[in-house]
């Protein structure tokens, strides 16, 4: 797990200009919302908190209730941790999406 990661930060303006802002500052949500945000149909692959404990991981995410168009506007994501360039970590991001083929 990074070190001491304290926080994190969603944020993006809607269609309509709308700010919208999610934070979640403990570990273990942060872990359960990464899970949920890669379930499909309600399975997450076999993936649990304690398979994620066991294996050092770390995972965090959202899973929207709807679909959101964010084709117009920036997506953001801020992080609060102690991570230093003497012990870098890498952090990807994964986006599902829905292309429209007129």
């Amino acid at each position: 797990m990074p070190p001491n990661f304290k926080r994190i930060n969603y944020m993006f303006n809607d269609s309509f200009n709308n700010f919208y802002q999610y934070e979640i500052d403990n570990k273990v949500e942060m872990v359960q919302e990464g899970l949920n945000s890669m379930s499909v149909n309600g399975s997450n692959n076999n993936a649990t908190l304690n398979l994620m404990s066991a294996n050092n991981s770390f995972m965090t995410g959202i899973k929207w209730n709807s679909f959101l168009d964010l084709s117009n506007t920036k997506f953001n994501v801020n992080q609060s941790t102690d991570i230093t360039n003497t012990y870098p970590y890498l952090m990807f991001l994964y986006f599902h999406s829905i292309v429209a083929i007129n």
